[in-house]
């Protein structure tokens, strides 16, 4: 329940953040760089540019891909289960032991 309750925090800031902070991702401030103030609460990069803001964008722009790639694995699986349901007999038979190669591929893991 923690997790879910950071994960949906971190949609709601990227969702609603930028309305928030009204900050430009690539306003630069030379005076301001590499220093926290109550104008930068989590700081400004060498050029001055506001980490919060750019933090903000980059998380829309993250939930992006993530939905667009869902998307994509969704829609692929749906039809070819449908098709294998559909048709059945030996089509079922190829798809089933196509897809039976990809997920006997051993996932890649940083950690």
């Amino acid at each position: 329940m923690v997790g879910a309750i950071i994960y949906a925090l971190l949609i709601l800031m990227t969702l609603v953040g930028p309305f928030v902070w009204t900050r430009g991702i690539n306003d630069i401030d030379l005076l301001a760089s590499n220093q926290f103030s109550a104008a930068h609460p989590l700081g400004s990069d060498d050029l001055g540019r506001d980490v919060l803001a750019r933090i903000l964008w980059g998380g829309r722009i993250s939930i992006a891909v993530g939905l667009a790639a869902m998307l994509v694995a969704v829609t692929i699986g749906v039809l070819v289960g449908a098709v294998a349901g559909f048709f059945g007999g030996w089509i079922d038979t190829l798809l089933s032991r196509f897809i039976e190669v990809f997920l006997s591929v051993p996932s890649f893991r940083c950690c």
